[in-house]
Formats: structure tokens, sequence, C-alpha cells
């Protein structure tokens, strides 16, 4: 496949992306507040809006519970198991082996 200059099945392709993409950061199991679950710390609605923002933007979901102390943008893994088949920068992390799952604080 390719796209742009890169073809992305060539291995010489895949390093320089790993050098251009740090590897996407991911909780390694869901929260007790995941925003898939029941105990989700917002409403229904405004998780809508949100997932339909980051969409739109080709972004993730940030965990809160990595932000608490400190600014770390680890992706949700409720987000990454259950949107990440449909996000392009989660899509190419993972065909890259570029995802590295991180304890919750």
């Amino acid at each position: 496949m390719t796209r742009g200059m890169f073809d992305l099945t060539n291995a010489a392709s895949k390093k320089i992306w790993q050098k251009i993409h740090p590897p996407l950061q991911v909780a390694e199991k869901q929260c007790n507040e995941c925003l898939f679950t029941r105990n989700k710390i917002v409403n229904d609605n405004d998780r809508d809006v949100l997932l339909k923002q980051l969409a739109e933007e080709g972004t993730y979901f940030i965990c809160h519970k990595f932000t608490i102390d400190g600014d770390r943008k680890v992706c949700c893994r409720g987000f990454y198991e259950k949107v990440g088949d449909s996000n392009n920068f989660i899509k190419w992390s993972k065909i890259f082996g570029l995802v590295e799952f991180l304890k919750i604080p």
C-alpha cells in the first residue's frame, strides 16, 4: 500500500515511520470510570459529541487517570479496543508495532 512517498509495506518505510512517530501509549486496561462503561464520568450525550469530535480530528481519547498527576497523553484502553480499528492513527500504530501499554497510575 502506498501513501504519498511511503510504501507502507516496506521495511525501510517502517523504520522511517518509527523515527517520526513515537509509540502510541495506551492504558493497559480500562479504568473504573472509562468512557465506555456504566461508571463513566460524562453523560451519554457528551460522550457521543466527544467521540464524533475525535473522529473528525483523527485523534484519540486520553485516559483522565494519566492526567491527574501530569499531562501524559495516554490513549484510553476502552477507546483503543472499541474505536481503534476505525482510527487511522491507532491502526497505523498497530501495523508498525508502535503501541506501548502502560499501567494505570
